[in-house]
């Protein structure tokens, strides 16, 4: 490493690279130069961010809309809706996000932002975080989703359509995701859980046809690991996605990122050290490994166990569950679960189901 080398080298732009370079910022003075870079030529790109908060968070002033009713349901009308004390369901804009990161980290003296950088191979840097999307090849099972914001002055519902119409389609779970946002808009975003990418031309046009006559704004895609194969082709240390920091069960990863990052820029502004970047619990992991198993080999006992736990969890302890997993909300996921699909998950008997 030579002496013009910077201190940290965060390599990609995305919601975790640009998390820890906004918690180190929150140092007036850093013990040397932070550097981000970006291959894409702007920061961030057209998507959204949804979430569950129970409380004052640094992030509020981002907020878009909040709801403190969520709702799941069949194709045949079927229904269960949740209603939240503690907790609200969270929406934040990623064109806004990204431009509040941007102004926040141009203005410190000690962190570049570099965009338009495709690097060939690792940097040197004391401490390098490679942020860089994982491999598909290394996805345990994935979320793939397809999403268009509308205009729609009067929507039918107005309480967050979390997981709507949930059917099986080509051994995936797939439903509908849709958020009535405020002047005037909505979101609609077809979503499947599935052992592999699902078909985004299929979800795309579920989504146009959802989408109607209603004027499309944007669209947005994606595919999110949910668990992650052990690779070894890090450039440095692996955060965000590609460090499960993206919740295995569920593919929140917005806020966790956030904590993770706020707790890793004052080790490292205080012991010049990197905590662990490993969030999750070892009874959460195993309780994620029995979803996981049930997405790969038995999705058609999904939309089942999902409407079960509407009915049968509390809201706050689902939201816990989601976001923040505790011994309490743990123990409610199970009792509220059907019993016969998680029991042969984790047996490794899901072929009996």
């Amino acid at each position: 490493m030579s002496k013009d080398s910077p201190w940290i080298h965060i390599i990609g732009a995305g919601v975790s690279g640009v998390m820890l370079g906004l918690q180190l910022a929150k140092h007036s003075r850093l013990p040397g130069k932070v550097l981000i870079s970006e291959a894409r030529p702007t920061l961030g790109r057209s998507q959204s961010f949804g979430f569950w908060v129970n409380g004052p968070h640094p992030l509020d002033v981002l907020i878009h809309d909040r709801w403190k009713t969520w709702r799941f349901s069949l194709p045949n009308g079927e229904s269960v809706t949740q209603t939240g004390n503690q907790y609200e369901y969270a929406y934040i804009e990623g064109d806004r996000f990204f431009q509040w990161a941007q102004t926040e980290l141009s203005a410190h003296p000690d962190i570049a932002l570099h965009l338009d950088t495709r690097l060939e191979s690792p940097p040197q840097a004391k401490h390098v975080l490679d942020s860089r999307p994982p491999r598909h090849s290394t996805f345990v099972a994935c979320q793939s989703f397809v999403g268009f914001e509308v205009h729609d002055k009067h929507p039918q519902n107005q309480e967050a359509q979390l997981m709507t119409s949930l059917h099986v389609v080509d051994q995936s779970l797939v439903f509908l995701y849709e958020l009535p946002l405020s002047g005037g808009r909505s979101l609609i975003e077809w979503t499947a859980f599935g052992q592999k990418p699902f078909d985004l031309s299929h979800l795309d046009q579920l989504g146009k046809q959802t989408a109607g006559q209603r004027q499309i704004i944007r669209r947005e895609e994606g595919i999110i690991p949910m668990g992650l194969k052990d690779e070894s082709d890090h450039w440095g240390v692996p955060i965000g996605a590609r460090a499960s920091m993206t919740r295995a069960a569920s593919g929140y990863g917005f806020l966790r990122m956030w904590e993770w990052a706020e707790k890793a820029s004052n080790a490292l502004v205080q012991t010049d050290r990197l905590p662990s970047t490993s969030i999750d619990s070892g009874w959460t992991k195993w309780m994620d490994h029995c979803l996981l198993r049930l997405v790969r080999e038995a999705p058609h006992t999904l939309p089942n166990i999902f409407m079960q736990l509407g009915l049968k969890v509390r809201a706050d302890d689902f939201a816990s569950f989601m976001m923040r997993p505790t011994l309490r909300s743990a123990s409610h996921i199970i009792w509220g679960a059907p019993k016969q699909p998680f029991i042969a998950s984790a047996l490794g008997l899901t072929r009996w189901i």
